[in-house]
């Protein structure tokens, strides 16, 4: 049986959602799952829901124009094509996705997985999965990098002190295609109620696991630098600072969080 076809098995298998993740397009190799969802997106081929997996990424992109480091064949690399959203709630679609990740790193692998904000997903003071959401037309494009099979090495090698990965943290990790279905299976439910409420649950939830909250920390963008601590998440799902001048709420956008320690 070959592996695509044992991919596709297994993942029909555990997919339990309506609409997301049930086209699903598997490549050995593309430069970007972000970008070949744009690329489907802009053919016209790229149904609600479309999900696009690959084994390896030659140029996998996070966010603020940061490169993702692909290792072939040891995380999942995965983007979803949303349904379209109103203006106001796509900004909103990246904290579905961090939350849940978290959530199924905690279900799934039983690690205490919590969301850097805005959605570097964290285990034990180490990011596990990276996020980047794009808006195209209305829709959002949620890519998403889970590390499963990297060893110290890799991130020695690769100058990433703060990386980890499944196997590091639960000495296993388990199928990419049943990693896959349960992440579509967590997510939609988060992307479904944000114009049921307006965000309202999803934020409770980001409040819950953001390990960022309480914090001292440093918000950087290229106007300048915020320190304080973190207090707070707004109705936008912006950061809320508090400084001696008083409390500031900082969108994602261009900013880079970061505390005394560095990363975290």
């Amino acid at each position: 049986m070959s592996e695509t076809f044992q991919f596709f098995k297994q993942y029909e298998a555990a997919l339990a959602t309506h609409t997301l993740g049930r086209a699903l397009e598997w490549y050995d190799e593309v430069d970007s799952t972000n970008t070949q969802a744009k690329r489907r997106l802009a053919a016209g081929a790229a149904a609600d829901g479309l999900a696009v997996t690959a084994f390896s990424q030659t140029a996998g992109r996070g966010r603020l124009g940061h490169t993702w480091e692909n290792a072939a064949g040891a995380g999942l690399y995965i983007s979803f094509v949303t349904q379209a959203l109103p203006a106001t709630l796509l900004p909103l679609v990246p904290v579905a996705c961090g939350v849940a990740v978290a959530e199924l790193l905690r279900e799934t692998a039983g690690c205490e997985a919590g969301v850097k904000w805005p959605n570097d997903v964290i285990v034990r003071e180490h990011k596990i999965a990276g996020i980047l959401c794009e808006g195209v037309n209305g829709r959002g494009i949620c890519g998403i990098g889970i590390n499963l099979l990297q060893d110290e090495a890799y991130f020695v090698r690769a100058g990433l002190p703060y990386g980890t990965s499944l196997l590091l943290e639960t000495g296993r990790a388990p199928e990419t295609a049943l990693l896959a279905a349960g992440l579509a299976n967590r997510l939609e439910p988060w992307l479904d109620s944000l114009e049921r409420d307006g965000g309202t649950a999803l934020l409770a939830a980001l409040r819950a696991c953001c390990i960022s909250l309480g914090r001292e920390v440093r918000a950087i963008s290229p106007q300048g630098e915020l320190c304080g601590r973190a207090v707070d998440l707004d109705g936008e799902g912006r950061l809320v600072i508090e400084t001696a001048a008083g409390r500031t709420a900082v969108s994602a956008g261009e900013v880079r969080l970061r505390t005394a320690r560095g990363y975290l």
